[in-house]
């Protein structure tokens, strides 16, 4: 039976990730009950973190917020990790019984972080308010009267506050009025209509590269003038090269060194790497992130579904597939600049080919949407089980670019 492990960012005040909650999901579907078994779903969730994958490439050096049945932290499960590394999620359904909270409080004095998940009022686990850190409050669950209420309660006590299920900007908007410490959801991903004035431009400095490098026969002589007439772009162009992500023995120290060592194909790439950061810079680092797993996941599976040929389309697809949030334009608008082929215009608006299916499909394994999942699986004919494999691979090479920057 396989098993999927995801991670979803939590946000600070200034939309900075705090940490990431480990989300898991069995692939036994015709078994329901695999699906909310506590002990077991938070078992798999440390096995594979610990185990199978590099727990600090998983949570890119940030805390880790994982659930903890009441079994589960009766038998001290907590203490496998680092307390500087973990936070002790206690599900809301838990009995608190003495044994639970002298648990607790042994975490607490260890020096480790204790949430409280989906806190409502009158809660089965509100005698533990006085033992948590943070308090998790699910704003799809939950009322504006009710959070209203339930916020008011919770700032009596020490606590950081936490907003989960934020979806929209509104909901964020609503959470820093009300005072809220953490923000969890993928509202950071989805467009803000009130900030409509603070529109970003391309530099002529890529437009320029990317109309080069789109042409029938690239001038390398070109390329070269149009980043060394930018010396911001040359520095990032060299700092990229050679970071440790491209294995280079001897250190490149010229810009026409480094197209050539490039190639075209993986030049055009990077430029609208490089692009992507310079029109997002106000914006959270997490959408970069995100729009590079999406890249190299969609790469990656190109090359499972033998289609090695659509390799490059694929990665700039996922690339750009938040270019809209990220310069505050319409889709249309911004894709009217790029010299783009129409396969991945097609894919970027939604519609149905190959590229946009396996966008929909790293799309809803990012969003731990694993009904979307399993249906654009079924969509491309391809097995499930590499998934996995994929993700994690994808997220270790985006934190050995991102750590170059």
């Amino acid at each position: 039976m396989e098993q999927f492990l995801a991670r979803q960012p939590i946000f600070d005040t200034k939309l900075n990730v705090f940490a990431y909650e480990l989300l898991y999901r069995s692939d036994d579907r015709f078994n329901t009950s695999v699906f909310f078994d506590g002990n077991q779903a938070t078992s798999k969730v440390i096995t594979q973190s610990m185990m199978v994958t590099d727990f600090s490439k998983l949570v890119a050096n940030k805390m880790a917020f994982i659930n903890f049945t009441d079994q589960l932290i009766l038998e001290e499960i907590p203490l496998l990790f680092d307390k500087d590394k973990l936070v002790v999620e206690v599900l809301e359904d838990v009995p608190v019984t003495d044994k639970l909270i002298d648990a607790i409080i042994k975490f607490k004095l260890m020096g480790y972080t204790i949430a409280l998940d989906d806190m409502v009022l009158d809660g089965p686990t509100e005698p533990l308010m006085k033992y948590a850190d943070i308090v998790k409050v699910d704003f799809m669950m939950t009322s504006p009267m009710d959070r209203l209420v339930l916020t008011e309660r919770l700032k009596q006590f020490s606590v950081k506050l936490l907003a989960e299920k934020v979806e929209t900007m509104t909901d964020y908007r609503e959470a820093v009025r009300l005072g809220y410490h953490y923000f969890q959801g993928y509202f950071f991903a989805k467009p803000d209509l009130i900030k409509t004035t603070d529109i970003k431009t391309i530099s002529t400095s890529y437009l320029r590269l990317m109309q080069e490098l789109s042409s029938e026969s690239p001038d390398y002589e070109k390329l070269s003038k149009v980043v060394e007439s930018d010396v911001s772009l040359s520095f990032k162009l060299l700092k990229l090269i050679n970071s440790a992500a491209f294995y280079r023995s001897a250190k490149i120290q010229t810009i026409s060194q480094a197209l050539v060592m490039l190639g075209l194909k993986e030049l055009n790439k990077w430029v609208m790497l490089l692009m992507l950061q310079e029109v997002s810079a106000d914006k959270p680092d997490e959408l970069v992130r995100t729009v590079l797993i999406r890249g190299k996941m969609m790469e990656k599976l190109a090359e499972h579904l033998g289609l090695k040929s659509l390799a490059d389309e694929s990665f700039l697809t996922g690339l750009l597939s938040l270019i809209d949030i990220m310069t505050n334009r319409s889709l249309d608008d911004v894709l009217s600049e790029l010299p783009l082929d129409d396969i991945i215009i097609s894919a970027l608006k939604g519609n149905i080919n190959k590229l946009g299916h396996m966008l929909g499909l790293v799309k809803s394994y990012e969003q731990t949407d694993w009904t979307g999942m399993y249906q654009f699986c079924n969509e491309l004919s391809f097995s499930e089980q590499s998934l996995p494999t994929v993700y994690f691979e994808s997220m270790q090479w985006v934190e050995e670019i991102l750590d170059t920057y």
